[in-house]
């Protein structure tokens, strides 16, 4: 017979047939995150306490330097300064001692060593106090460089009408060479509103990004065919989004942008490189009619527009290049010494990545071959290559290149350093690929074998999709590796984001801004390689690398 539940409070049910409880209370959402989370018990609680704490530490000087304090407004390093100035003559006071200034180190019954030790702090004391003068003197002097050019902030105009430092700055000197120090701390006192806004404008100074920002980004790219540019990265985000996202709309099409970028690319980039033209209006003639058009007739609309180009885009008159309405393709032609900033960075990161694996794939086969010489080859040229630095083969390509090249021969230094970087990278993934295939349990190989499947097909089709999958994080890893030495370029005297950094540091009109300009050349590495980090675990959920069920 079937007992019922009658206690107070609870209606009545059948047994067995009590419904759900809901949850216990602060075990769901955001309380029940938390819980679970960051105080699940006294070790988790304590770690939270001391990340936060940490954090903290960290993160609000650095916001407060680099947002809430920082200057953005100008055009010179002027304004920046003359806010540095301002807190300076606070900072300076404050380190003043007035203990270490009335120390007499040549009192009496002195021992040598207490003598020397009160009179360096009586000399830091000195120091101290005529830096306030000092900072005084250099905020007048900046300030009336500003009043000349019209730029003084509207705040700081009336800070100094009200404060009127340019009246207070002979009484402050005369009283810091006379030690009146109750009159040093009347006139500081007064100084205190301009020293209050001068503390907030002593963060960063992004001016000095503002007004370089174009060569950090382009180098000394001409600037009015920077459009150019514009339009090749426009073309890379193209050509690079169907490799990566399969379900992207109008994928097709944009594997065609995929396949010629590289002459598409290198034209837009370089320029006088016509061939990108002929891929594009033979593929066009493809698109329009794909069940007529073949191989042959596109080989024959590539030579003709060959023909086209060459006696038409390249003649002297250009009459034939004006009549076919082509000659606006003819751009002008940018030598890679031209080049620098992010330009350099992104060209040497992409080819480098991009040739890197394919070479490495082959490489790890090679390696992994039963024919003994080209195994032998393999293996020479990987150890050769991972036994030696980064720098040595860029010298290598840079300088000692072209002493082997024949008389005459030579080609771009930008290049041999391109190639050298992907030879460089191509050795470290081939041992990358070379780990995943070992992976791959032999009956893998087996199965293909039984299938009647050819070795290349094999690999194509079995073997390398899953050695690549398990690879994931480490491939990633290699490419991150790859884009963060294209800062070792600038050694070779190649204009990368990191030389135009410190190139601003010596340029007499920012010098001083170093803690600026390594921050911005860090902050676009961090972006590009946190993005290249962010999808690598996108791709292994969405291929559950991990074997997760």
């Amino acid at each position: 017979m079937a007992t019922e539940d009658t206690r107070e409070g609870n209606p009545a049910h059948p047994a067995g047939q009590h419904p759900d409880l809901p949850p216990p209370a602060g075990t769901t959402g955001f309380i029940g995150w938390l819980r679970e989370n960051l105080f699940a018990g006294p070790l988790n609680t304590i770690g939270t306490i001391v990340t936060v704490a940490v954090l903290y530490m960290l993160l609000v000087p650095l916001i407060q330097w680099s947002i809430t304090d920082a200057v953005i407004s100008g055009s010179d390093r002027h304004g920046c300064d003359i806010g540095r100035f301002a807190a300076n003559i606070g900072n300076a006071y404050d380190d003043f001692s007035r203990e270490n200034l009335a120390l007499d180190p040549n009192q009496e019954g002195l021992d040598p060593e207490t003598a020397r030790l009160w009179a360096a702090r009586q000399k830091r004391a000195e120091v101290d106090l005529t830096t306030v003068g000092s900072m005084l003197g250099n905020f007048d002097n900046t300030y009336q460089i500003m009043v000349r050019e019209g730029t003084v902030p509207t705040d700081l105009l009336a800070v100094v009408d009200q404060v009127r430092p340019l009246e207070l700055q002979p009484a402050l000197l005369q009283a810091i060479e006379a030690r009146d120090l109750p009159a040093v701390d009347s006139i500081v006192n007064e100084l205190e509103p301009l020293i209050a806004w001068g503390q907030n404008r002593d963060g960063a100074c992004w001016v000095v990004i503002k007004e370089r920002v174009l060569i950090f980004m382009l180098g000394f790219y001409p600037r009015h065919e920077a459009w150019r540019l514009i339009v090749a990265a426009v073309l890379l985000v193209g050509a690079v989004a169907p490799l990566l996202f399969d379900k992207m709309p109008f994928r097709k099409p944009l594997l065609f942008v995929t396949a010629t970028f590289p002459l598409t690319g290198f034209w837009f980039v370089v320029g006088d490189f016509p061939t990108m033209i002929y891929c594009w209006i033979a593929f066009a003639i493809y698109w329009l009619d794909p069940n007529r058009i073949r191989g042959p007739t596109i080989a024959a609309a590539l030579v003709l527009l060959n023909l086209i180009y060459y006696f038409g885009l390249s003649d002297s008159d250009g009459l034939l290049s004006t009549i076919i309405g082509l000659k606006f393709l003819d751009f002008r032609y940018v030598p890679t010494g031209e080049w620098g900033g992010l330009l350099a960075t992104m060209v040497n990161g992409v080819v480098g990545i991009t040739a890197s694996l394919p070479i490495g794939i082959v490489l790890a086969l090679g390696r992994r071959s039963n024919m003994p010489i080209i195994r032998a080859l393999c293996t020479a040229f990987i150890e050769t290559v991972r036994g030696v630095p980064l720098i040595t083969v860029l010298f290598m390509a840079a300088l000692m290149l072209p002493l082997f090249l024949p008389e005459g021969v030579s080609f771009d230094k930008f290049l041999r350093a391109l190639i050298g970087v992907a030879l460089f990278s191509s050795a470290y993934m081939a041992e990358v690929v070379r780990g995943g295939l070992q992976a791959i349990p032999k009956g893998q190989y087996e199965a293909a074998e039984a299938m009647g499947l050819t070795y290349w097909r094999s690999m194509r089709l079995i073997v390398l999709p899953q050695a690549l999958k398990i690879q994931i994080p480490a491939i990633v890893n290699s490419f991150i590796g790859l884009y963060k030495d294209t800062t070792l370029l600038s050694i070779i005297g190649i204009l990368d984001v990191l030389l135009v950094a410190t190139q601003t540091n010596t340029r007499g009109d920012w010098v001083g801004f170093s803690s600026e300009t390594y921050f911005f050349a860090g902050f676009i590495f961090v972006i590009f390689c946190f993005g290249m980090s962010r999808y690598s675990i996108f791709l292994e959920r969405k291929l559950h690398t991990g074997h997760r069920s």
